[in-house]
């Protein structure tokens, strides 16, 4: 198992260079991830056996067709448990965490893709620390008028008592990577 980092310099903004990464990782294997930076270079954590991230850093030396590549910067680095390889740095729209004091105490997870609220109930609490792992339910979609929890951060669950609030934080994702754990797998990262 190998795992490192690139920063590919040159013309690799606005020219499909991260879909193009992206599709050539997943045809060898490998892992990770791709981003563009603020100095208009990319950004790639590549791990897996040692032959595709070797095909990858070739490909990344190389470019799509519309890229002009000037330098291609590697370090080794150590292996951040991928399950898949995305493209970061995709807005993601609204993410909801909202804690669920129901008859089995969870929190439910609501990510805007589509015009709706993905949704799935997490059993414990989630986790901005990307090593940690955390089952993840998928339950109903919501509609995104489900997000309007008041002008104090708080809303009244559907399934609450009248004793039992639930208390939910709203908040626009820079991407699918800041979202909690739970939601990545499923977000692309």
């Amino acid at each position: 198992m190998r795992a490192v980092r690139a920063e590919v310099r040159g013309r690799v903004q606005g020219v499909g260079f991260r879909d193009a990464a992206a599709r050539r990782a997943e045809e060898l294997g490998a892992l990770g991830w791709v981003r563009n930076a603020d100095d208009g270079s990319a950004q790639v954590h590549a791990e897996g056996e040692d032959d595709a991230v070797e095909e990858l850093l070739a490909f990344l030396r190389e470019g799509p067709p519309a890229a002009v590549i000037e330098e291609v910067a590697v370090e080794e680095v150590k292996a951040e448990g991928h399950e898949q390889f995305a493209v970061r740095g995709v807005s993601a729209g609204v993410f909801v965490v909202q804690e669920h004091q129901a008859t089995a105490h969870h929190y439910d997870l609501r990510l805007e893709v589509g015009g709706a609220m993905r949704s799935w109930a997490v059993p414990k609490e989630p986790s901005m620390d990307p090593a940690v792992k955390r089952l993840a339910i998928e339950v109903a979609d919501h509609s995104l008028s489900h997000n309007d929890f008041g002008s104090h951060g708080r809303r009244r669950s559907s399934a609450a008592t009248p004793s039992s609030s639930s208390t939910a934080t709203s908040s626009r994702a820079a991407s699918p990577c800041s979202a909690p754990a739970a939601a990545r797998s499923r977000s692309g990262c």
